[in-house]
This record gives structure tokens, C-alpha cells and sequence, in this order.
């Protein structure tokens, strides 16, 4: 074992939804069902069919036409343009990497940010270390 160094590290990769990405709109995106439009099928013959079309007619606010497309089934044509049912989001901060340490163990949960770099290269040092640990050598 390296002088100064706990036998257990943890590792971990955090990227919250909260602070980390953003939602961002269909042109944005560069969404195909904004550019090119979209089908959705409901079958009105199940309770979620029935509670699927019942959203697009009256709380979607989306512009459609109806086709029939069988006797319970119904074809929502979406024109281009408007805003698809995707929630689309794009990453605004890079991935936090985190680390244990043995020095801070009593603050954030033992866990300290690192760039990267060094957390893939402690990462693999420490995988090669325990699989030669575990192998007696």
C-alpha cells in the first residue's frame, strides 16, 4: 500500500439535474418533431388511450388534426413547429468528479472535487493496486 493512502477510495460522478442542465426548446434542440412534425397513436379503447387523447385534445395546446385509424384507435397529426412532447436538455456545467479522501473524511461525506484528470488517473491506479492486492502480489 502508498504511504498516506486510505485502502478504500470511493468515487463518485455528479451531475444534478438542478444545477447541471438546462431544458431547452425544440428549435434549440434542433428536434425533428419540431422541424418535421409527428404522429402519435392512441388506442381509446384503454383507460390511458382514453386519458392520453383527453390530454392532447384539452390540455396540450398543441395544434393537430384527427385521422381514424381503426375503431378505437385515433392518428394526432402534429404539424412542424411547435413544441413536441420531449423535454429536451442540454448539459450547462461539466460533470462534477468526486473523491475520497482520507484527510476531509468528516465533510461533504469524504468526498472532495477533482479534475478530471486526476480522478481517471487515481481511479485506474487504484483499480490496478486492488487487482493486484486481491491477486496476492
Amino acid at each position: 500500500m502508498i504511504a498516506n493512502t486510505p485502502l478504500a477510495q470511493h468515487y463518485r460522478l455528479s451531475a444534478p439535474l438542478s444545477t447541471h442542465w438546462a431544458e431547452i426548446d425544440c428549435k434549440t434542440e434542433g428536434c425533428r418533431h419540431w422541424q418535421l412534425g409527428w404522429v402519435t397513436t392512441v388506442d381509446t379503447g384503454t383507460e390511458l388511450g382514453k386519458a392520453q387523447a383527453g390530454f392532447i385534445r384539452y390540455q396540450s395546446g398543441r395544434s393537430f388534426r384527427e385521422e381514424r385509424a381503426g375503431d378505437t384507435l385515433i392518428r394526432f397529426v402534429f404539424p412542424a413547429g411547435q413544441k413536441c412532447f420531449i423535454q429536451h436538455r442540454r448539459q450547462k456545467h461539466n460533470v462534477t468528479y468526486l473523491k475520497s479522501s482520507a484527510l476531509n473524511s468528516h465533510l461533504n461525506g469524504g468526498l472532495i472535487p477533482v479534475e478530471r484528470d486526476q480522478w481517471l488517473d487515481n481511479f485506474n491506479e487504484t483499480s490496478h493496486r486492488t487487482t493486484r492486492f486481491r491477486q496476492g502480489g
